[in-house]
């Protein structure tokens, strides 16, 4: 009987590694960037990384070589097993697959409700994160588009206007041609901040891209390791530090307040009086936390009210006028909601951040212990 595509698949690299499953194969539900298949073997547990978003030689070679970096210099991750031929990556079929050895640790699940000492172990762990890759080789970086590099930003838009403008009968497709010239503005609003001292002010170093609890491993409420090195690249840490933070408020800090199920529902309108006092208490504890594990100068943190307006300009890249209907009209739904918050969320962490900064930060309800 012919394999089906998968177990065709399977079977291939499975010989080119020379391993043999023991029992049934699982393909993870909560990994949407990849495909990746858990299984046990004799030698133990395995999972399989169908590589689809560092889907190219030099991205896989550079998560590679940065992983193998932070095992080196003090920060755990997932060890990746070699093939027979002493290669880390198999291909098939225009796909690149990596494997790795469990780790001794578990990541929460996406719908798990949070223990508030997940936000110390997360945030020192990013500190850590971020003194073993500082000294990774400059002369490795990804191809990605950096969270300042603005004229590689406006091309981008250029190309995806122009890509749109001759496949403008879909609703999502004309919706994000609408979200275009808004985003140019952004570029052009956060460009004059960046040329007084961002760049120059704050640390540039590889960092994670995705650095959040869910891809953070921990065992008996302490940080172990990390995982998932899809968008790596040399770029602000404020990045870094901002996008994990954020994590904490909407995973952790929020919840607490509201509970999980009504802050999940895209209708929820928190009072904005009661927002503020909770990011100010986020800012402070997830900073002294953070440098706990790296130094971080109050130079460079006061640029961090700058970062929600570069995430956009980050994240507005995952659209793909390729994708489903469903998923392009998802991404314009989420640019638009970002760009009509944009100014009351960074006039709130930049209102956290001053009192922490000025020393007058007044003592607030412990969100977290």
């Amino acid at each position: 009987m012919p394999y089906e595509p998968v177990q065709g698949r399977l079977h291939y690299i499975f010989e080119k590694y020379g391993i043999s499953p023991l029992g049934d194969i699982t393909i993870s539900f909560c990994s949407m960037a990849n495909e990746i298949f858990s299984f046990d073997t004799e030698e133990g547990k395995l999972y399989l990384k169908n590589c689809l978003k560092n889907d190219s030689p030099s991205r896989i070679a550079l998560e590679i070589a940065f992983s193998e970096h932070l095992q080196e210099n003090g920060m755990p991750c997932p060890e990746l097993v070699s093939a027979k031929n002493g290669d880390k990556v198999v291909y098939y079929n225009g796909f690149q697959f990596l494997l790795s050895k469990a780790f001794d640790g578990y990541t929460p699940h996406w719908n798990d409700t949070l223990e508030p000492w997940i936000v110390r172990e997360t945030m020192r762990g990013l500190g850590r994160f971020h003194q073993a890759a500082a000294s990774f080789s400059t002369q490795h970086d990804s191809d990605r588009i950096k969270s300042f590099e603005f004229e590689r930003q406006s091309a981008w838009l250029d190309d995806l206007q122009a890509e749109l403008t001759e496949q403008s009968d879909s609703e999502p497709n004309a919706g994000m041609l609408q979200l275009i010239p808004k985003l140019r503005h952004l570029i052009e609003s956060v460009r004059p901040h960046v040329a007084e001292g961002l760049a120059r002010g704050c640390q540039v170093q590889m960092i994670h891209g995705d650095f959040h609890c869910f891809n953070v491993f921990y065992k008996d409420e302490q940080m172990v390791g990390c995982c998932d090195f899809d968008f790596i690249r040399r770029d602000l840490r404020l990045f870094d530090l901002w996008w994990c933070t954020r994590s904490m408020l909407d995973d952790v800090y929020f919840p607490l307040k509201w509970g999980a199920e009504r802050v999940r529902d895209r209708q929820f309108q928190p009072d904005p009086d009661e927002i503020q006092p909770i990011i100010n208490a986020a800012i402070r504890e997830c900073i002294e936390f953070y440098r706990q594990c790296a130094e971080l100068s109050d130079t460079e943190l006061s640029f961090l009210p700058l970062m929600p307006k570069l995430l956009i300009l980050n994240n507005m890249q995952f659209f793909d006028p390729n994708s489903s209907e469903e998923e392009r009209a998802d991404h314009v739904t989420v640019i638009s909601q970002q760009l009509r918050k944009i100014e009351a969320h960074s006039e709130r962490l930049k209102t956290a951040v001053d009192q922490m900064l000025s020393g007058v930060l007044k003592t607030e309800d412990q969100a977290t212990s």
